[in-house]
């Protein structure tokens, strides 16, 4: 069974600006992408120049102009997919019903944990509110809690 460590950004709504997951067998191989909203963004403008300058630092038309169903079809189905909290998971389980969907219960100083390999995210925003760097801290939790 593939087991996926894989986390989001998004902004209100859900829409989900940057996606990251690993396969935990196989951790070098990242799967990263900036998505462009669909959506209206003189909707919520407040709330969009909130999210850019308090959140992830992505602004609202940047990234690829792709469905986010056809990133996660690339996940086999049946895979274990570990995220970080309970949103994320129902989330994930609507796009992938085929697969297990788990929240990763990790603990609240998984902040100190260190990617376990110097990482940096190929967008330069805040290693807080970037996927790439969460799902590499969960990685190296994972490596240490015997979880997986």
């Amino acid at each position: 069974m593939t087991k996926i460590i894989l986390d989001f950004e998004y902004n209100q709504g859900f829409i989900i600006k940057e996606l990251a997951y690993i396969n935990i067998n196989d951790p070098i191989n990242l799967h990263h992408f900036i998505i462009r909203s669909s959506t209206d963004p003189d909707k919520d403008v407040k709330q969009n120049a909130w999210i850019y300058h308090n959140l992830h630092a992505i602004p609202y038309n940047y990234g690829l102009d792709i469905n986010i169903k056809h990133i996660l079809e690339k996940i086999p189905s049946n895979s274990k997919i570990y995220v970080q909290g309970v949103e994320k998971m129902h989330l994930i389980s609507r796009y992938l019903p085929t697969c297990h969907v788990i929240n990763l219960l990790a603990p609240s100083h998984l902040k100190l944990y260190q990617p376990y390999k110097q990482i940096q995210c190929p967008y330069p925003h805040s290693g807080l509110h970037c996927a790439v760097i969460k799902v590499y801290k969960f990685y190296s939790y994972f490596k240490s809690a015997p979880l997986i």
